[in-house]
């Protein structure tokens, strides 16, 4: 597809209008912005990524005609999604060559370690649904066993509990399309970014969920590259 000429380039500008006081909003909060400068003094490169996870997850929210409410929820799983990196030591995230199958896994304790530094009850649905943001990825998928389907049939829920359950769900899959993408296309310390092109192919490969919403991540990464 020649994103250039995608058709849906018009909507993607009115949702970022529409996103942007809406997001600010979110961010600006004095404890939101606590949060963020805690991992921005531990490791400035990942804040830097939350915070475009962040912005992107919201303006998706706001294509998909999301309520406001789950757009902010959104918003906030991007930002926090990598919370759990204050308990990852620096010379792992810093580590200037690939990471090891044993950093692996120290790596891949940040979702949990996010969901439990984020204790207050108004958190709920965020901490649920950024927990889940690497049980999308094929090649780590091993780590994390608790599948969406598994979660669910272990406990006997109401009809609104699973339908809010599915939310969670294809919520957690739109953080990981967006948290993948936006990996891929932006410098590592043991990486350089990729193209556009080499992106959706790498996405496309590794993402396990809705590849609908690997359209939409490309769709507005390719739209931000032309600007």
């Amino acid at each position: 597809m020649v994103y250039r000429e995608h058709k849906d380039f018009q909507k993607v500008e009115r949702c970022e209008a529409l996103s942007i006081s809406l997001y600010k909003d979110i961010v600006m909060r004095e404890e939101i912005q606590h949060l963020i400068a805690r991992l921005e003094k531990h490791h400035s490169e990942s804040a830097l990524h939350s915070m475009r996870v962040g912005k992107r997850c919201h303006q998706i929210g706001v294509y998909n005609n999301y309520s406001e409410q789950d757009c902010a929820t959104l918003a906030l799983a991007g930002l926090f999604h990598d919370l759990g990196k204050l308990g990852i030591p620096l010379c792992v995230l810093d580590k200037e060559s690939e990471p090891t199958p044993e950093e692996y896994k120290i790596i891949n304790q940040h979702p949990r370690l996010a969901f439990l530094e984020l204790k207050e009850a108004k958190y709920e649905d965020v901490r649920r649904v950024l927990v889940l943001h690497h049980e999308c990825k094929e090649d780590v998928r091993k780590n994390y066993p608790r599948s969406g389907g598994e979660r669910r049939d272990a406990v006997r829920f109401t009809p609104e509990r699973r339908i809010h359950d599915e939310k969670i769900d294809r919520f957690g899959q739109l953080l990981a399309a967006v948290d993948i993408c936006d990996a891929l296309a932006n410098k590592r310390s043991y990486k350089d970014a990729l193209t556009l092109a080499q992106t959706e192919e790498v996405l496309r490969r590794e993402f396990a969920g809705d590849q609908r919403f690997v359209d939409q991540a490309i769709l507005f990464e390719s739209f931000y590259r032309m600007l």
